[in-house]
């Protein structure tokens, strides 16, 4: 979850594109869309980070 000036921001829905996704988040915020590739290279990207 992550903390903005208002408070916790979640993501509440999720629409699905061809090319990617847009998220809608609980603060209102949903103007950008995901593009697939950008969703894949922050997953690999997380899968090398050492867990804390």
């Amino acid at each position: 979850m992550m903390r903005s000036a208002q408070g916790d921001v979640e993501v509440v829905d999720i629409h699905s594109m061809v090319y990617g996704v847009q998220l809608i988040f609980s603060d209102g915020h949903s103007q950008a869309i995901f593009p697939w590739p950008f969703l894949e290279a922050l997953g690999t990207a997380a899968a090398w980070e050492p867990n804390c």
